[in-house]
């Protein structure tokens, strides 16, 4: 069966439609969890997308296709114009911004605990977030959010056996 997608284009400002596009490219890895959606469209179609709109992407492969399920949410960084007549547009997931710097004392917290901390302080709307199981008492000063936890989440794996992954859901939770 032929699986069919929908882009939904949501404006800060309220409002929301199907966005029609000329290329999409979804990416996200285990090991670099941003997730990335690019996507070209037609610049006479005109949409106009901002900095700070979002946009999911849905995939579907049923026959009506009606509300497929989301398998990314983010929001808009770039968009840019090209001679083509072409506007290409880049959307990062909410893990995006955990890439800024910060300093924390993780003090026999779990990682789980320690990404709920983070995520409550910076607004990020969360999901299921297994408990993680091993305390880690450590210092970070001035480094990046996500490859403290990443680091805490490589000791953990290590330590515990067990392998746990960070990434956003379709919804943009994480």
């Amino acid at each position: 069966m032929l699986e069919t997608f929908n882009l939904m284009l949501l404006k800060k400002d309220g409002g929301g439609f199907v966005l029609p596009c000329t290329s999409v490219t979804w990416k996200t890895t285990r090991m670099a969890p941003v997730g990335t959606l690019q996507l070209s469209y037609l610049r006479e179609s005109g949409v106009k997308v901002d900095m700070g709109d979002q946009i999911s992407l849905g995939i579907d492969n049923t026959k009506d296709n009606t509300n497929p399920p989301l398998i990314f949410t983010g929001t808009v960084f770039r968009a840019d114009y090209t001679q083509d007549s072409l506007i290409k547009v880049t959307a990062y997931d909410n893990l995006r911004y955990l890439k800024a710097s910060s300093s924390y004392i993780w003090e026999k917290e779990t990682l789980s605990q320690k990404l709920v901390e983070i995520c409550k302080e910076y607004s990020l709307e969360m999901g299921e977030i297994v408990d993680t199981g091993l305390a880690i008492t450590e210092a970070y000063e001035s480094k990046g959010i996500l490859d403290m936890l990443m680091t805490a989440m490589l000791e953990t794996n290590s330590k515990t056996g067990v392998l746990h992954n960070l990434f956003t859901d379709g919804e943009g939770r994480i």
